[in-house]
């Protein structure tokens, strides 16, 4: 899931296809780069145990504006939001199962 997430947010500069989504959506063009970074680091970031939990943090942001957005303008090519809400399971998923390890690295 992690490499999933983090490719996501590289396609999110190559302004083809995310660039006019987010302008379309209202937000700046050049928030779909941010996001995109976002996403990749965050992605990584799920591999590496004391980490997850934050990534999953980072990407549950994400993924309930992600949601929201698409709950506010669904269309027949991105839908109503149904593809952030599953990812927004999945990482809170992960976000709880590595919890204890993000505090073993600071307490050691």
């Amino acid at each position: 899931m992690g490499a999933t997430i983090a490719l996501s947010g590289l396609g999110k500069f190559t302004g083809h296809f995310w660039q006019p989504l987010f302008a379309s959506w209202g937000y700046p063009v050049w928030f779909a780069s941010v996001v995109g970074a976002a996403e990749i680091v965050a992605g990584i970031c799920l591999f590496v145990p004391w980490l997850a939990a934050y990534a999953a943090v980072v990407l549950g942001t994400i993924m309930t504006g992600a949601f929201i957005t698409l709950f506010t303008h669904p269309s027949k090519l991105m839908g109503w939001g149904a593809t952030p809400l599953f990812y927004l399971v999945i990482v809170t998923s992960v976000g709880v199962a590595r919890w204890n390890d993000r505090r073993r690295v600071f307490s050691s």
